[in-house]
């Protein structure tokens, strides 16, 4: 292949706007990625083909002032859409900032037309009735969030959504934020000048890992829930799912698949906590997580080393109906 074949080849790939394509036509042709320069020219091409992506999608979303960088950075659904040139229509984007950087983006949402429609503050760890005990399960990025503002542009139909995510005092870099995700392929990040991928080789293949413990907490969960006998279509209530068989196997063979992450104390804590009625907030984390396994399994991400799930989603679905029951 010359050197004028080679420039028509980037240039179809520049045009195309799909990174995926770009990373698989040098992963599958070591005899191209040679000629063209190596892992560094793929890699500036690569980028090059993201930052079209990117632009065209700041451009219709009116978000193109948005002062990206280290302290205010772009990740999750969008970054996914735009590294493999889809667009999954009513997807709010994800903005997370440091504290001291956000007047400026709203200033800038502001001057877009986006209005503010909702504000929900994170639960701090030290008490209160929306606290999560601490060293029990692994809430990580709720550690690090103070709040959540969710912006709207009315002006599209249905109106365009902007989740800006401000991290506690203290965090310099909004970085830091993403370091806690659960599912690895979310943390794919823009800073307005550095593209980032855990690991192209999985998220450029649709495939992501997740966070080990939250790996071992989903394993053993799944697994548990199948050696449970109670139907939950008998329960009325949250309360009444939290006494049945079927939720404690599937919660302590979730923490017990999790050893290794806890110490002893911890582990004889969360265990008692577990088979009391009251326990809501570890439904709840349960539940997050698997939304969130599924609602990227639906996107088309594989999420490696998680058993069959599908009896035991239906089940759950079933059990977010209910009504609670109990006090939060």
């Amino acid at each position: 292949m010359d050197s004028s074949s080679l420039h028509v080849l980037k240039q179809c790939l520049l045009c195309t706007g799909d990174a995926t394509a770009v990373y698989h036509m040098h992963a599958v042709s070591s005899r191209i990625y040679a000629k063209v320069g190596g892992a560094a020219n793929w890699k500036a091409l690569l980028r090059l083909v993201a930052h079209v992506q990117l632009q065209a999608y700041l451009r219709s979303h009116r978000l193109e002032k948005i002062p990206f960088s280290r302290n205010v950075v772009l990740s999750g659904s969008t970054l996914l859409q735009i590294s493999w040139a889809e667009s999954w229509p009513g997807v709010k984007t994800d903005i997370f900032c440091t504290e001291d950087n956000y007047l400026l983006v709203a200033i800038a949402l502001g001057r877009a037309d986006y209005y503010l429609t909702s504000f929900r503050r994170f639960a701090d760890t030290d008490g209160g009735p929306d606290a999560y005990p601490a060293q029990a399960l692994p809430f990580f990025r709720d550690l690090s969030i103070q709040a959540v503002y969710t912006w709207r542009y009315s002006i599209t139909s249905p109106p365009r959504g902007v989740d800006v995510v401000l991290a506690k005092p203290g965090v310099t870099d909004a970085h830091t934020l993403l370091d806690t995700f659960d599912i690895q392929a979310c943390k794919t990040s823009w800073d307005g000048i550095q593209f980032r991928w855990p690991s192209p080789a999985l998220t450029f293949t649709k495939q992501s890992a997740m966070e080990p413990i939250l790996t071992s907490l989903l394993t053993g969960f799944i697994d548990g829930w199948t050696l449970g006998t109670t139907s939950v279509d008998v329960c009325d209530t949250k309360k009444d799912f939290l006494r049945t068989d079927r939720w404690q196997l599937a919660a302590l063979s979730a923490v017990a698949k999790a050893h290794k992450f806890y110490d002893p104390d911890s582990m004889s804590r969360l265990r008692e906590e577990i088979v009391k009625s009251s326990t809501v907030k570890y439904w709840h984390f349960f539940h997050r997580e698997m939304s969130r396994v599924v609602k990227y399994t639906r996107r088309g991400l594989v999420i490696l080393d998680l058993p069959p799930f599908s009896s035991l989603w239906i089940g759950m679905q079933h059990v977010g109906t209910l009504s609670a029951g109990v006090n939060y």
